[in-house]
């Protein structure tokens, strides 16, 4: 099902009008692939919680699917840190390492 039938489905007119659940729910069914499926499942579960010393933000994750929701761009969360890339304007965080979550 795409956005636009999800949200007549859920009786809102747009994407910043769903819950919290109801945006889960879009990302738990059968409307996006299995990776961003398992992207999305591993954020949800993981938010909250800290892995690699770095928490990992809810607020951030909800952002960051309504936003893959409107874009129509794929849901993803990554860990990154300052070593793994090639400059720092590669690097999207204010410090060493953290979680991006994009889009």
């Amino acid at each position: 099902m795409n956005v636009q039938e999800y949200l007549l489905q859920c009786k809102v007119k747009s994407v910043s009008r769903l819950t919290d659940k109801q945006v889960c729910n879009y990302f738990n069914n059968e409307n996006v692939g299995e990776r961003q499926s398992d992207a999305a499942q591993f954020a949800i579960n993981m938010a909250g919680r800290t892995m690699f010393g770095e928490k990992i933000s809810k607020s951030k994750v909800m952002a960051s699917l309504r936003k893959s929701m409107t874009t129509g761009r794929m849901f993803s969360i990554h860990f990154v840190e300052r070593e793994g890339v090639y400059s720092a304007d590669e690097l999207p965080l204010k410090g060493d390492y953290g979680w991006v979550y994009e889009p």
